[in-house]
């Protein structure tokens, strides 16, 4: 039984390391266009009420990619949106003694997915248990933040693991196809020349050298 080449070996393990890597990185994205998704959104001109069942600290992104919920409290039509500049908005949180959330100015968040895109504008920190009433305005009519927490899709662990490995996988397989093509030089080196070929001491179909010809005689005329 033949074994199998270095190069061959190295095929097998590019290929399945650039698998894993595109799994994960599949993976990562689809778990946080889930996470997105389920992010509270308030469109410009309405006013939304919250109730917060996990305290911490919240971030408030402009969207470019949305799809917008129909809010019946402002006469919001349900509607996707996708726009080409991130939106000036205006947020204020009011908790349920009345009192004005502090918020702070941020630029340190946004992501990029299939779904909705956003960008942070601004975070508070929002208590366990309390109920919240966010208004949005802006100039732009199709103007909608979304409300949850802080997410950088290109710091997420399985993304950057899946990219990590997807290289990896790139430059095994580029050592094996170096390894294939020097195997196929090789051995087309090493074919043996058949008596009867171009050479010299082989001349085409058994002819004879300049040096042992002579022109025909009498006899071979007759």
């Amino acid at each position: 039984m033949r074994s199998r080449s270095a190069a061959f070996w190295l095929w097998w393990c590019g290929g399945l390391l650039g698998a894993v890597g595109l799994g994960l990185a599949v993976a990562s994205v689809l778990r946080d266009s889930a996470r997105v998704t389920d992010f509270v959104r308030v469109p410009a001109g309405c006013v939304s009420t919250i109730e917060v069942t996990e305290g911490g600290r919240y971030y408030f992104y402009s969207e470019t990619l949305a799809e917008i919920p129909e809010v019946g409290s402002c006469s919001n039509d349900g509607r996707r949106v996708d726009l080409d500049t991130t939106p000036d908005v205006e947020i204020e949180v009011i908790d349920g003694g009345g009192e004005s959330v502090e918020m702070v100015a941020v630029s340190d968040a946004s992501y990029t997915l299939p779904e909705h895109e956003g960008r942070a504008v601004f975070r508070a920190t929002l208590e366990s248990g309390s109920t919240y009433r966010i208004a949005v305005a802006s100039d732009v009519d199709d103007a909608v933040v979304a409300v949850g927490p802080r997410l950088v899709p290109e710091e997420q662990p399985l993304l950057i693991v899946g990219a990590v490995l997807v290289l990896a996988s790139l430059v095994v397989m580029t050592i094996a196809f170096v390894l294939t093509m020097r195997g196929r030089r090789r051995r087309r080196s090493e074919i043996p020349v058949h008596p009867g070929g171009w050479g010299v001491e082989s001349p085409p179909f058994g002819s004879a050298t300049n040096s042992e010809w002579a022109p025909p005689t009498p006899q071979d005329r007759a």
